[in-house]
């Protein structure tokens, strides 16, 4: 692990600017998965406990998300939605390494 003493205090994750890896492009890679999964883990969550109650207040049938089909409106917005996600998940690979 590497350390910059010109980086200000509070900067990484304890303390001083901390650098895993000799290319700091893996960092930024490792930083972009670890928050894709902890997003991705929260929605999953989320998802199946909203599932449960839809379930069991009888707003739900088992398997009916499975089968939906988005209207075009449906689709253009999932679309855009996806988009933006990309672009903001990518978007740790295109800044400038210092």
């Amino acid at each position: 692990m590497a350390t910059d003493p010109e980086r200000p205090d509070g900067w990484g994750i304890i303390g001083d600017w901390q650098s895993y890896f000799n290319d700091p492009a893996v960092d930024r890679l490792v930083e972009m998965v670890t928050d894709l999964a902890a997003t991705t883990w929260t929605l999953m969550d989320r998802q199946r406990i909203l599932e449960w109650e839809l379930q069991r207040h009888g707003h739900l049938n088992p398997g009916r998300i499975d089968t939906y089909q988005p209207t075009e409106e449906e689709e253009r917005q999932l679309t855009e939605q996806r988009n933006a996600f990309m672009s903001r998940l990518l978007s740790s690979l295109t800044r400038k390494i210092d």
